[in-house]
């Protein structure tokens, strides 16, 4: 009786706890500074086509993104370096408003006739509403706008850009995170000068996010777009490096390496210095 007693205890004990393991939130973490989601390297203006996460947080950023281009066979190269300040806030639980601006801006193309610019760069404001949450899963639409505050950069039509996207995120659990996103953006030229050339396309991508320590994750990801600059924008392999301090301050390192397409590059990264907190 007494044996049957303990069986039947160890059974419930058992099919609860994998119950609730089945059902734990996808945003929790025993380290609340950890970024998630898809890694943060910008290749086109203002972040646009940048997957965000999905999970709602307060959230302070310093950072420092490159961009390089470089077509010896033309003799054309474009650097692009930027200093960044992001933030965003979760005004419920399943709402977050968020922001970043380039606070200084250096971009030299040098070619036949070389350019320099140095000032203040583009301001993003955004938004992420969570639409589905439950059993290590969570889904969030996001929408990006971009306004052309990088005065004397582009002198003949400043660019007015938009993205709406959707991430999900699935928490496999307390070692893998699996993540997948897919996006539209377009722009217009705003200009009395010049055409507005409107254009649009789609982002889509998806990546791994292992952490083989509680204070680093690696993530490693495939992202591809559509349809903006040609038939196919660009393939390319992502990185991200997350290494989550005892506090709340964590470091982020990404990196993009467009391999195929119509977005020329050798590579972008961004480093990262954040404060986190849910």
């Amino acid at each position: 009786m007494s044996r049957a007693l303990f069986l039947s205890l160890a059974f419930v004990m058992g099919t609860t706890s994998v119950a609730s393991a089945q059902v734990e939130d996808a945003c929790t973490s025993t380290r609340p500074n950890r970024a998630t989601g898809p890694t943060q390297a910008p290749i086109l203006d203002g972040m646009l086509g940048v997957a965000r996460h999905a999970c709602p947080q307060r959230e302070l950023s310093l950072a420092g993104d490159a961009y390089l281009i470089a077509r010896p066979e033309d003799f054309y190269g474009n650097i692009r370096i930027s200093a960044r300040l992001s933030g965003s806030y979760p005004i419920d639980p399943n709402i977050e408003i968020w922001g970043s601006v380039e606070m200084l801006r250096h971009q030299s193309i040098l070619s036949a006739v070389s350019t320099q610019y140095v000032g203040l760069g583009y301001l993003t404001l955004g938004t992420t509403g969570v639409f589905a949450r439950g059993d290590g899963r969570i889904g969030a639409i996001y929408g990006r706008l971009v306004l052309p505050t990088a005065i004397g950069l582009d002198r003949e039509s400043q660019p007015l850009a938009l993205e709406v996207g959707t991430i999900g995120e699935w928490k496999l659990d307390s070692l893998f995170r699996l993540h997948a996103w897919l996006s539209a953006i377009g722009s217009v030229g705003v200009s009395t000068l010049a055409p507005p050339l409107p254009r649009g396309g789609l982002r889509v991508g998806g990546g791994l996010d292992w952490t083989p320590w509680e204070w680093l994750s690696i993530v490693v990801e495939v992202g591809s777009g559509f349809g903006y600059r040609d038939g196919l924008d660009m393939l390319s392999a992502q990185l991200g490096l997350r290494f989550a301090f005892d506090a709340l301050a964590s470091i982020e390192f990404s990196a993009i390496y467009p391999f195929v397409g119509a977005e020329p590059g050798l590579a972008a990264a961004q480093l990262a210095l954040s404060v986190r907190g849910n």
